[in-house]
């Protein structure tokens, strides 16, 4: 059996990156099926929509029906869109856990210590 070639990068691309700070999408290396074309164009119409009107729910950059993305409030639930088989919110945690954590760095020490500056 034969190696798989390495893929190629660019050589601006080997210039300005690192490995935990990629320049480019993987697009050039990676074969993408039609369930990965279906959710970049989701996604770049919630971006579009989010541009225009500052909410990815409205803004008329998509053909069919986008599901709508639940915004996280304080007194709601703590969501995000789930992108996958299907696009749908889920729960990332509970209320008393967002609570938890966020009391916790309520008492933290400013970096820049007392003021801020």
């Amino acid at each position: 059996m034969r190696p798989q070639p390495r893929p190629r990068v660019p050589s601006t691309c080997r210039k300005s990156c690192t490995s935990s700070t990629p320049c480019m999408p993987a697009t050039h290396i990676t074969t993408f099926v039609e369930e990965d074309y279906e959710i970049a164009e989701t996604m770049s119409s919630y971006w579009a929509n989010f541009a225009k009107t500052l909410n990815p729910n409205h803004g008329g950059s998509y053909a069919g029906d986008l599901p709508r993305w639940e915004p996280n409030t304080p007194q709601g639930d703590q969501v995000v869109m789930e992108l996958g088989d299907a696009l749908e919110n889920i729960e990332i945690t509970s209320k008393e856990k967002v609570d938890f954590v966020m009391e916790y760095f309520s008492q933290q020490i400013s970096y820049y210590g007392v003021g801020g500056d």
